[in-house]
Parts: C-alpha cells; sequence; structure tokens
C-alpha cells in the first residue's frame, strides 16, 4: 500500500509534536517520503554536528499496518530516535569520546525527560 498526501501529512505532523514536546529546538528538519529504508516503516539520517536530520516515512507499507495509530508511533518512534538518543549514537560512533560527553548527553536527556514527565506529572 502507498502511503498517500494525507497520511503523509499526519506522519509530519506527529513529528513536529514530538520535536515540539521535547524541546527540541534549533535542528533542520527535513522529511522525506520514499523507499530509501530496507525495513518496514520508516528511517532517518542525521548530521548530529550540524544539527540536521531527515526524517523519512517508507512510501510503500504493508496493508495490515498502515492505519493512523501506527504512523504516529513510527513519527514518536523516528523523533526518540534520532534526536532524543541521536547524540548518544552520534558518540558512540566517534573515535574518542570522553566521559565528560557521554555524562552530558545524558543529561540532556534527562532535562528533556523531567521538562515533559516529571515537572508535569508532579504540577498537578
Amino acid at each position: 500500500m502507498k502511503i498517500n498526501k494525507k497520511r503523509f501529512g499526519i506522519f509530519k505532523r506527529e513529528c513536529r509534536k514530538w520535536i515540539k514536546k521535547f524541546y527540541m529546538h534549533g535542528w533542520d528538519v527535513t522529511y522525506t517520503n520514499n523507499n530509501d529504508s530496507d525495513e518496514n516503516g520508516a528511517c532517518f539520517w542525521h548530521n548530529y554536528s550540524s544539527r540536521s536530520v531527515t526524517i523519512n516515512l517508507n512510501k510503500e507499507q504493508q496493508d495490515w499496518i498502515v492505519n493512523k495509530n501506527y504512523i504516529k508511533e513510527v513519527a514518536f518512534h523516528e523523533v526518540v530516535e534520532s534526536m532524543l538518543i541521536g547524540k548518544l549514537r552520534y558518540l558512540a560512533k566517534e573515535r574518542y569520546v570522553t566521559d565528560g560527553m557521554i555524562d552530558e548527553a545524558c543529561h540532556e536527556i534527562i532535562n528533556i525527560l523531567k521538562l515533559t514527565i516529571f515537572d508535569k506529572e508532579n504540577s498537578k
């Protein structure tokens, strides 16, 4: 089944929602809809040092999985994987990484989760 413009629009809207919710400002984000991935749902490419990411929803999907909730879940997954934990993945592939760099990346994630989960739960 091909992803139509409406479903691709849902994907982009959901990605933007999670980017905003996780306070991931300052990224150059591009959305594509092609078959560049062997995976079934979506994929991304990012350059962490320039803070740019391309998030791709595969154009061809299996009929039984393509519904609105699936597309929302895929958008959430790609945002979290590419941007929230992207720095850890980037550092893991670097030749020279210090403990301080890993600690900083971990605390960036902790601070995002604090803003999005802890603070909201404790303001009730």
